[in-house]
């Protein structure tokens, strides 16, 4: 599972004005919230996530992906991804069991440069959110701004990048989120492994037959076939984090976002994740996506690949 969350549910995000965004959302926003006394966030906890994770679903391995925020409003301090990594090495686990992201937001100073001190945490990728900015503007990854964070990640030897895009961030603009840089992005940084968190999905917007002019995850498909990028091959990856989730109880519309995904990407180059601590226990999405099968329609009638047991397990 490429995207976990967990939250240092005593830091100083809890009290700051930088954090009210995710006080909200933590406190009422997240099926997992009904599992937390009120005012509190241990639910969210490390702790919690080794046992939603961990012990109550089939995932053998994760990773604990960044958050966004100032140092004052950023639930996940490097230091705290470090410590539940090592909760899940105590347990018995392998030092690749659980890996974790180290956060950056280039659009504030000294992110860049702290690039280097995140990887003295032995972090595996580099998690961003172009839409978030200190003022609501946020970048592109094909701009100025982001060619320097590649640069340091070549540097650093870490040379995995995770963006977060489609699923507007509050208060941000809901253009930036659009994951229509990513297929340029990766062409032009062969050296890189891109991954597109949440494969651009929109909530609230229908899915279904690809639409070159079309929104959410038509976007991605667009960018990876504009940039001549192969099926099952080169290096730019779309990943499931809470858009199966969302999706799964949308069975028409989880036939086209698969059979496009399937069609564009191949099964070798998208990624399982839940987004979970968010949704409690990862366990329902992954027993959904084990039962969920294309329809022979479907892969006639729009030219999608059958959703294979072998296609699923590279997917798993």
């Amino acid at each position: 599972d490429v995207q976990l969350h967990c939250v240092d549910p005593k830091a100083s995000w809890t009290q700051g004005a930088a954090g009210e965004q995710w006080r909200v959302a933590l406190g009422q926003g997240f099926p997992q919230s009904v599992k937390c006394t009120a005012g509190e966030y241990d639910c969210y906890s490390a702790e919690a996530l080794v046992k939603e994770v961990f012990f109550d679903s089939d995932t053998d391995a994760g990773v604990i992906s960044g958050l966004f925020g100032p140092d004052d409003g950023n639930p996940t301090p490097i230091a705290y991804a470090a410590h539940a990594r090592e909760m899940v090495r105590k347990m018995g686990g392998t030092d690749k069991q659980c890996l974790i992201h180290g956060g950056v937001l280039p659009n504030l100073p000294g992110e860049i440069e702290g690039m280097a001190w995140k990887a003295g945490h032995k972090v595996s990728a580099w998690k961003l959110y172009p839409q978030w900015g200190p003022d609501g503007e946020g970048y592109f990854l094909d701009g100025d701004l982001a060619g320097r964070v590649f640069d340091e990640a070549r540097r650093l030897g870490v040379k995995t990048i995770a963006a977060h895009k489609g699923v507007n961030l509050f208060g941000m603009k809901p253009e930036m989120s659009s994951p229509r840089d990513m297929g340029v992005a990766a062409k032009a940084n062969p050296d890189l492994t891109f991954l597109v968190y949440h494969s651009g999905f929109q909530p609230g917007l229908k899915e279904g037959p690809y639409d070159p002019d079309g929104k959410g995850v038509d976007r991605l498909i667009r960018s990876h076939r504009d940039a001549g990028l192969p099926r099952n091959g080169g290096n730019l990856y779309a990943e499931l984090g809470a858009c199966w989730r969302y999706f799964m109880g949308r069975p028409d519309e989880a036939a086209h976002v698969m059979g496009k995904l399937l069609a564009t990407f191949g099964e070798d180059r998208i990624l399982w994740g839940t987004d979970c601590i968010w949704f409690g226990s990862p366990q329902d999405q992954i027993q959904a996506f084990r039962a969920f099968e294309i329809s022979p329609e479907y892969q006639e009638k729009y030219g999608y690949p059958p959703l294979t047991a072998d296609a699923k397990r590279k997917i798993f």
